[in-house]
């Protein structure tokens, strides 16, 4: 049965003017990884430069590639060079994959170009691409010692000329296995690596870079009789890439780890089920805000939690209730997917929504950005499996009937809720 999918969206920014980071982040020789642009950032899948959001998310099935959305626009196109390219096939220059044909597994700006590191291959390979899609090209192998052994290699900086990585995972040492993290670096384009710091016996870790500090959060669980409150050891380090001095801040009991980390003032906030802070000038650590039932994430002057599969609720920072609204375009209430929280930035909260449907050619995935200042949802992309979104010349977005979808209207993408 043919589904009739009723979406338009506004194609304000052209594919082929997007202006180098340099020209909003200063020095080109200083990117800070465009990590504290964003407030939170989970799965490395986007990274901000300047007024630019860069996502990792399917341009049509089974090919990925990378979108790029303006800040404040309602629309995320694909980062391809091509005049004339309808994005649906891997001849598009968005097309980005791995040496599994899978996406990168993290990605990251600096001065004028997109990094991308493909840690699962053979050989683990960091790549570059110029902001508007061209020029795809090896950079250099990272370290393959440290990349082998770790099942969750998640962070990517460059600062000054240095790349900065660090991962965890299962390590035998001694006969024994344990979990194991260590953060190091390299000249970008160079061979040697530097171990800045390893920690054995871990659970976690976070990372996160604001101006020439790396701060490196580890937790360790306590166990499951572990005083109310005290579940988890919490580790914190700061890293000066200037100096290259090492530095352990503090070791504290707290009652929860977290996926993600943000630099706000001086302050470090932490988030998952509860949102805390630690104090850079004090050391104080303070509790902001805690849910059981549910996950919290953080932006600016917000707290956001989905509270059902197609609702979220927002707060202020001293965890006032302020509105509750659809997080999920209208056409797509009643069909099931599973959300990808991606990062905010500007009070904005940013998913990829993928949709389990029973048939399979139903399958699609979104691009969603959560405006928690003015309580609505924008689609920003659609890719259906059945069918390719393409792009009209009068800046509607459509799925191409030749794949069997029906097109029978054309309605708003904004989806206003009550504060």
């Amino acid at each position: 049965m043919k589904k009739t999918v009723a979406l338009i969206c506004l194609l304000c920014i052209s594919l082929l003017s997007f202006p180098g980071c340099s020209s909003q982040t200063g020095s080109p020789a200083v990117s800070h990884s465009a990590e504290n642009q964003f407030m939170e950032l989970f799965e490395r899948r986007a990274v901000r430069c300047g007024i630019f959001v860069y996502f990792y998310d399917y341009l049509a099935k089974n090919v990925t590639g990378v979108f790029v959305h303006e800040i404040g626009s309602d629309t995320a196109i694909p980062l391809c060079s091509k005049p004339e390219c309808e994005h649906n096939d891997k001849n598009c220059t968005a097309h980005l994959t791995n040496s599994l044909g899978d996406r990168y597994n993290e990605i990251t700006v600096y001065g004028d170009k997109l990094y991308l590191a493909d840690a699962k291959g053979r050989t683990p390979m960091l790549y570059s691409v110029n902001l508007d899609g061209s020029g795809l090209e090896k950079v250099m192998a990272l370290d393959g010692g440290y990349e082998q052994y770790y099942q969750e290699m998640d962070f990517l900086g460059i600062y000054k000329g240095t790349v900065y990585r660090c991962g965890y995972g299962a390590k035998v040492k001694e006969a024994e296995t344990n979990k194991t993290m260590t953060l190091y670096s390299m000249p970008l384009g160079g061979e040697e690596s530097t171990e800045i710091l390893t920690v054995e016996n871990m659970t976690q870790a976070i990372e996160r870079i604001s101006g020439n500090k790396l701060y490196c959060a580890v937790f360790t669980y306590n166990g499951d009789d572990a005083e109310e409150g005290k579940f988890f050891k919490f580790d914190l380090y700061c890293y000066d890439m200037d100096s290259a001095e090492l530095e352990k801040l503090c070791t504290a009991d707290v009652p929860d780890s977290a996926n993600a980390v943000s630099v706000v003032g001086d302050k470090l906030f932490f988030s998952y089920g509860t949102i805390w802070s630690y104090s850079l000038s004090d050391g104080e650590i303070k509790n902001v805000m805690s849910d059981n039932a549910h996950m919290l994430y953080l932006s600016e002057n917000r707290i956001m939690s989905p509270i059902s599969k197609n609702e979220c609720r927002i707060y202020d920072l001293e965890g006032n209730e302020l509105a509750t609204f659809t997080r999920k375009p209208k056409e797509f209430i009643d069909m099931p997917c599973v959300y990808s929280f991606v990062g905010s930035c500007d009070d904005v909260f940013y998913y990829i929504a993928e949709g389990e449907p029973d048939d399979p050619t139903e399958q699609y995935n979104l691009i969603l950005a959560m405006d928690a200042k003015n309580y609505e949802t924008k689609l920003l992309s659609a890719v259906f499996m059945g069918g390719r979104v393409i792009y009209k010349e009068d800046g509607t977005m459509v799925v191409d009937e030749g794949n069997g979808w029906e097109i029978t209207q054309v309605r708003t993408t904004h989806y206003q809720g009550e504060p």
